[in-house]
């Protein structure tokens, strides 16, 4: 099953986009009119002519006959160039082509988070030397990168800060990390919501206990994470109940107060649940429900 590309690179587009902090929404433009025929939010890998890749990104799609003037007017530097003047220079080289124009047809392969790497990984060491354009690559060796740049481990957790410093953020809101925090989560929490038990995969969410917007130190720590329902997940999110030390439910006045004869029934579950540090392989004593706590309290 294919997972994930690693494309050839142009060094100047990905030093110029890099260097100006423009990471987000970008275009990769080529003359291929290939479908990739990659799944959206699936890393798109950054080879360059060294033989090394250099960083990856979350691809978005790709576009077909599109012009480099609409390039430019939908993307300006994004296009990894700093006037439209510069585009068609550019294209011109970096794709051979002989007659060009503003109307000439190019493809768009849009590209979001872009992460550098601390240390480019050779090619050979995922034995994928000499390879020319692209290659489709499974998920073995996509986890194969991320463990090889130490992102992914045997750990339980993840490490964002394998990576360059100044891209942790772009890091921590790919969709190929919160996918391989997902995947640790579900194990680590038994595929089930820690409060109710659901265990449908489309209505568990991991939930932060410290939010990585605001603390990215601990974007992989699967112990400041919880399993649970959709519904549990908002409770939490919104500091409606928190988790005492010794396990127990902590509830709002507004959820006790409420007159709905549903959070009614939910309120009283709550009351009742006294969940297992031990089952759950975590601390209530953690800094991370310590935090919490102190926000629920004071709650307004």
């Amino acid at each position: 099953m294919v997972c994930g590309v690693i494309y050839h690179t142009d060094k100047d587009w990905f030093k110029y986009l890099i260097e100006n902090n423009l990471l987000n929404q970008v275009n990769f433009w080529t003359k291929r009119s290939t479908n990739l025929k990659i799944d959206d939010d699936s890393p798109f890998f950054f080879k360059t002519s060294d033989q090394k890749i250099v960083g990856f990104a979350d691809y978005l799609g790709i576009e077909h006959n599109k012009t480099l003037r609409e390039a430019w007017n939908q993307f300006g530097p994004k296009n990894g160039v700093d006037s439209f003047d510069k585009l068609m220079e550019k294209a011109k080289s970096t794709l051979r082509l002989e007659n060009i124009n503003e109307n000439t047809k190019i493809s768009y392969i849009i590209l979001d988070n872009l992460v550098v790497f601390r240390d480019p990984i050779p090619l050979e060491e995922i034995n994928h030397r000499g390879m020319q354009t692209y290659v489709k690559i499974g998920e073995s060796e996509v986890n194969k990168i991320f463990q090889i740049i130490g992102i992914a481990n045997q750990q339980v957790d993840l490490e964002p800060q394998s990576v360059d410093p100044k891209f942790t953020k772009s890091l921590v809101n790919s969709r190929i990390f919160q996918q391989q925090l997902r995947k640790k989560v579900l194990e680590f929490y038994s595929n089930k919501c820690v409060l109710c038990g659901i265990d449908d995969n489309d209505l568990l969410v991991v939930s932060h206990i410290k939010p990585v917007s605001k603390f990215k130190e601990d974007a992989g720590k699967v112990k400041n994470t919880l399993l649970l329902c959709s519904l549990h997940d908002s409770m939490f999110d919104k500091e409606l109940i928190s988790i005492n030390k010794d396990g127990s439910i902590m509830i709002s006045g507004r959820l006790k107060k409420s007159q709905s004869k549903r959070l009614k029934e939910e309120v009283e579950f709550l009351s009742n649940k006294k969940l297992s540090a031990a089952d759950l392989h975590q601390d209530f004593s953690s800094e991370f429900f310590e935090w919490h706590r102190h926000i629920f309290l004071n709650h307004k």
